[in-house]
């Protein structure tokens, strides 16, 4: 354990010391501080479009798909492939070009003098969707780096997630684009190598695809439970009727009541303090109610959702057992979450900062061939996960328990930074774009504020800095299902 905490720590500093080194770098001007001053190179805007691209999703969500659906879930694969296919062939040359043809410096901003925007609403418009959704988009980060930490150092939920945020919001505050695009390029290439490496030693380790396919087969697939909510305070009764909220009611007076939203399905409830979850079952035209006394009163109840993993014959094949218009549905919905790439703005503006139509040009073998091993490596690393762990607790945590089990400590520390890694370079990028949205197009384009640089980045910074800190908050609440928090706010934008 102590190898594997001085490696995870030292790779923090080094990150910190690069967006240190990048800030200084950064003139006192906005064009440097949101677009590096439009000098990025073909591997830095690569790796970093890339890595901004994918976030916790790729490294615990996608883990867990494969996991839950085996190989129907390479649909993801292909989804992502496309959509990059489509940012680097058809649509990162001709936003650069733009870009620097109307002066840009943000995505709302280049669609206002695009456009022309007679209304003049495309701005202000623009500046309320990046705002809700990077906001949630920021949260889901910090919410992986708290699972991430809880899985391998056994350490509470928190603490992952302040030291996630800390990090984050420092490097961003300091450095501006180039803080946030260098330490992108480290912490992509990282994520590709964790999810190259690992899978292909659990490859080994489960004896290939016929040991695996055994392996599954042999075992029928295995419930299990992932957080959905929490009620904090001393509710006794849970009363949860089908198809609608789950109300938590006090026992004693003064009644209190609170309201969680259920899904019909089982379910289990938790007292915080440890003890047996103890099951309920929402069906059709049933009205259960649960006495919750027996297993603590103390800091709250939480709600979790029972998950039927995919087994036998369907788990390896493509359709994944589906048939007809439910199969079309899924292919279509995985394929679909290609379509986000060209509509965040956090990759968009890697596009916008590149140094030249050569950079995009030579930038294209470098992404392609990241997001094939990267995302491919994901959906790999579940699959192989449910022969070797067939009892995993929480299937997010896949690529993490490959790693304590085939690495040594000092190594097992990089890879929990892999997964630091995936969130931060999301994380850094969406409050670096969100506090452009605020600044460059609400203040200086809605509100007609005349700033100068100097003042601009001033404001800028505590904006990241505010905006990082509500994040934080609302990623204390434990949300836990990071692929769908995630996929919600993807499709949004």
């Amino acid at each position: 354990m102590a190898w594997l905490l001085v490696s995870f720590f030292a790779y923090m500093v080094f990150i910190v010391l690069v967006g240190v080194v990048a800030g200084r770098r950064t003139r006192g001007r906005m064009e440097s501080f949101y677009l590096g001053d439009r000098k990025v190179g073909a591997w830095v805007t690569a790796i970093s479009a890339s890595a901004s691209s994918e976030s916790g999703w790729l490294v615990m969500g996608c883990v867990m798909m494969g996991y839950v659906y085996g190989v129907a879930a390479y649909w993801i694969t292909f989804g992502c492939v496309l959509g990059f296919v489509f940012n680097w062939f058809f649509f990162a040359e001709h936003i650069r070009k733009l870009s620097v043809d109307t002066g840009s410096l943000t995505v709302p901003e280049l669609l206002e003098k695009v456009t022309g925007d007679p209304t003049r609403l495309v701005r202000p418009i623009g500046v309320l969707i990046i705002l809700v959704l990077m906001f949630f988009y920021v949260a889901a980060q910090l919410n992986a780096a708290g699972a991430a930490l809880e899985a391998v150092f056994s350490w509470p939920y928190w603490v992952g997630v302040l030291i996630g945020a800390a990090v984050t919001i420092f490097y961003t505050t300091i450095g501006g684009y180039r803080a946030v695009s260098w330490t992108d390029l480290f912490q992509g290439l990282l994520m590709v190598a964790a999810l190259v490496v690992i899978p292909i030693l659990a490859y080994f380790a489960v004896g290939g695809v016929d040991a695996l396919q055994a392996k599954v087969k042999a075992r029928e697939a295995q419930p299990f439970h992932v957080f959905k909510g929490f009620v904090e305070s001393e509710y006794r009764v849970v009363r949860v009727e089908p198809g609608s909220p789950a109300r938590f009611t006090s026992a004693g007076p003064p009644a209190r009541e609170a309201v969680l939203s259920v899904e019909p399905g089982p379910h289990f409830f938790r007292s915080v303090d440890g003890a047996e979850p103890q099951e309920i079952v929402a069906g059709p035209g049933e009205a259960p109610t649960l006495d919750l006394s027996a297993i603590g009163l103390e800091g709250g109840i939480s709600l979790e959702k029972t998950y039927e993993p995919v087994g036998g014959e369907a788990f390896f094949a493509l359709t994944g057992g589906m048939v007809g218009l439910v199969l079309l549905g899924w292919i279509v919905e995985m394929l679909g979450i290609g379509l986000g790439y060209p509509g965040s703005p956090h990759v968009v503006a890697r596009f916008m900062a590149a140094r030249s139509r050569r950079e995009i040009v030579r930038g294209r073998t470098i992404a392609l061939t990241w997001a094939v091993l990267a995302e491919g490596g994901a959906i790999s690393m579940g699959i192989l996960a449910r022969g070797l762990f067939p009892d995993l607790a929480d299937p997010q945590a896949g690529l993490l328990e490959g790693a304590r089990h085939f690495l040594p400590p000092l190594l097992v520390g990089l890879i929990v930074a892999a997964v630091f890694a995936a969130l931060r370079s999301t994380a850094d990028s969406q409050l670096l774009v969100a506090s452009s949205a605020v600044v460059r197009d609400f203040c200086g384009g809605v509100l007609r504020l005349r700033l100068t640089d100097e003042k601009a980045m001033r404001i800028s910074r505590a904006v990241v800095l505010v905006l990082g800190l509500l994040a934080l908050g609302l990623a204390l609440g434990r949300n836990r299902l990071i692929f769908w928090f995630v996929l919600f706010a993807w499709a949004g934008l």
